[in-house]
Formats: structure tokens, sequence, C-alpha cells
């Protein structure tokens, strides 16, 4: 993960383990890269799509 925020890196993931994920994303800003942790089912297609769109919305694009 440290390659991340070397890169400066804007990480964006998604789970339904929210416990898990708030220690994933200490971690990542630990390296110094942004990130954004989004709740959701993959296998949810609204999910999926709300998770672009706030994506995009916070940071304009997605790569």
């Amino acid at each position: 993960m440290r390659d991340f925020g070397d890169a400066g890196a804007k990480v964006v993931f998604s789970g339904r383990r929210d416990a898990e994920a708030e220690k994933t994303a200490k971690l990542i800003h630990q390296t110094g890269a942004e990130c954004l942790y989004v709740h959701s089912d993959a296998s949810n297609e609204e999910d999926m799509k709300a998770l672009v769109h706030k994506t995009v919305e916070t940071y304009g694009r997605l790569d």
C-alpha cells in the first residue's frame, strides 16, 4: 500500500464490512494517499452504480 501514497493516489474501495473498511482506510491514509470507502455489495447493480457516481462526484473522474 505504500506505493499508493508515493504515487499520490486517490483510492476508492467498497465492501460490506464497515469496521474492516475503517481499518483499511487508516492504513491507506498512513501512506499519504487519499481514500474513499463506499459501503456496497458488488453483486448489486444499483450499489455499483452508486459507487461509480460517488467516485466521480468526489474526484471528478474514474481511472
